[in-house]
């Protein structure tokens, strides 16, 4: 039985097409992260479906505050719809975190308003309404909360992509170099 051994020729332009094929990958997920994280700076909440929509009705009695939890992630966006019933029709609205530290000023909401913000940190956030400047009128309070974490999503997403990205760009520059020096070995 005869035993043939098969060598295989490597030619430079076989060298330069792989090269460029292994360069591709780790510069693709690398872009890609990077344009993750560009849009988790922007503010897309129009373009996008809500995370969660959470609607209803609350009558406030006079002198008391109602409110509303809300967990949110870093740079989670909030809108709220707000429509305020009974009496002079109008209330105070105020944002506090988890250590009852005002995060988004005191605001007084005239009839309806749309209010829009924007979370600095992981934390439970209780939205406050107000009628402690009322003494006899109950306040009706109707609310729409849509809450969007697309920001968070896109901000871990992206830098996991631009971790496994440079890993994988430092892969293939040690291929290629593999490679060069096989080349210039059959040279």
């Amino acid at each position: 039985m005869l035993n043939y051994k098969r060598e295989k020729v490597i030619k430079k332009s076989d060298v330069i097409c792989s090269t460029g094929a292994l360069l591709k990958k780790g510069r693709i997920v690398l872009a890609f992260s990077v344009f993750l994280l560009v849009l988790s700076m922007l503010t897309l909440e129009h373009y996008l479906p809500e995370w969660s929509n959470i609607s209803d009705s609350y009558e406030i009695p006079p002198r008391h505050v109602y409110g509303l939890n809300v967990d949110l992630f870093y740079q989670s966006s909030i809108e709220l719809d707000v429509t305020i019933g009974g009496g002079d029709r109008i209330i105070d609205y105020y944002l506090t975190n988890s250590q009852e530290k005002v995060v988004f000023d005191v605001r007084r909401i005239h009839g309806e308003e749309q209010i829009r913000w924007r979370s600095p940190s992981i934390d439970s956030y209780i939205l406050n309404f107000d009628n402690t400047m009322s003494w006899f009128t109950y306040k009706s309070l109707t609310y729409t909360l849509k809450v969007y974490h697309y920001n968070f999503l896109f901000v871990v997403i992206g830098l996991i992509l631009l971790i496994l990205g440079v890993f994988q760009t430092i892969k293939e520059e040690k291929a290629i170099q593999r490679i060069k020096n096989i080349v210039k070995k059959e040279s």
